[in-house]
């Protein structure tokens, strides 16, 4: 008896211990939607303004890329975005123009999708594209193949100006409703700094022990912080960015 009510006991306890962690696990999470809710207005507003302009203004019926440009450029992050523009008029350029000729030589069906974006895939691989470019190549190829055309035009015009659209209006809701780059570049600086002082800590325990094993780690923290120090300069070139071009963050 005594130690069935132990076990109950032990086991409120960790109803207890389990009811304390999941204030702190809410409240890092909605911690961390706050910090996004910069991103999340610039998307929104992004995807709206690009499709109405596509749709409403140039005349496009169905300007599906428009918003996703939009998104990809504004999920781009700080110091990356003019570099996903590029990349997205490049594949899309790529893929319009071996869409478009393959289709007018062999048609549309199952087979020649097929055919449509393997070859799309080598172009753009044969240009050295990668990453986005070369996804947008095989996307663009696809699409133009699969979808039929519901207006008058040219599809291969229509889809790029839809890249060009979105790319523009998402380049401009980042820089009309800016995040705060500097806290988060000192924000990343404070990581650095801190592996830094855990590195140096540790040689200094190498040289006061006479033990390697201390230099050892720290070396390989040392290496460890490549990504971050990439991390921190894409940053900072986005904030340069942004104080530049930004009339809400420029100086």
């Amino acid at each position: 008896m005594a130690d069935e009510q132990g076990f109950l006991a032990r086991l409120n306890d960790l109803g207890d211990v389990r009811g304390a962690r999941m204030p702190v696990a809410l409240r890092a999470r909605l911690h961390w939607v706050r910090t996004q809710l910069t991103s999340i207005v610039q998307v929104s507003l992004g995807a709206a303004l690009a499709w109405v302009i596509a749709h409403d203004l140039i005349g496009h019926q169905q300007p599906f890329f428009a918003p996703v440009a939009a998104i990809l450029v504004i999920y781009a992050g700080t110091g990356g975005r003019r570099q996903i523009m590029l990349e997205l008029f490049v594949g899309v350029s790529v893929g319009v123009l071996v869409g478009e000729t393959l289709i007018s030589v062999i048609g549309r069906g199952w087979w020649q999708l097929g055919v449509i974006v393997a070859l799309a895939s080598v172009s753009a691989t044969f240009l050295g594209l990668r990453g986005l470019a070369r996804t947008q190549a095989a996307t663009s190829a696809s699409l133009l193949a699969a979808i039929l055309p519901v207006t008058a035009g040219n599809p291969a015009v229509i889809r790029f100006l839809d890249a060009v659209v979105g790319g523009l209006v998402g380049l401009t809701m980042a820089l009309l409703i800016p995040g705060n780059p500097a806290r988060r570049a000192n924000r990343e600086m404070q990581g650095v700094l801190r592996t830094l002082h855990q590195a140096l800590r540790g040689i200094e325990l190498a040289l006061r022990l006479d033990d390697a094993g201390p230099a050892w780690t720290a070396l390989q923290q040392v290496r460890g912080l490549q990504p971050a120090i990439e991390s921190l300069a894409t940053t900072v070139s986005g904030a340069d960015e942004i104080a530049r071009y930004s009339p809400l963050r420029g100086r």
